[in-house]
């Protein structure tokens, strides 16, 4: 399941994502993030965290990233 939300005028987003990976661990992950829009979606700044959930501990994970997406 994903959500997002655009604030005006248009240059600011957040996001949420769940994501159930239905294996035999049971682990899902959710992800939030913020997108900053330079010039559309030719050129944006991301910044999204990550943390991963599962009943085998060698699968957990937290992550934090930041990126610049350009498009030419």
């Amino acid at each position: 399941a994903t959500v997002s939300y655009m604030f005006a005028p248009d240059e600011w987003e957040i996001a949420g994502r769940w994501e159930d990976f239905d294996d035999s661990d049971d682990s899902s992950m959710l992800t939030l993030g913020v997108n900053y829009y330079v010039e559309g979606h030719d050129v944006k700044w991301q910044l999204n965290y990550s943390t991963i959930d599962s009943d085998n501990s060698a699968n957990e994970a937290d992550v934090l990233a930041l990126a610049m997406l350009v498009s030419v």
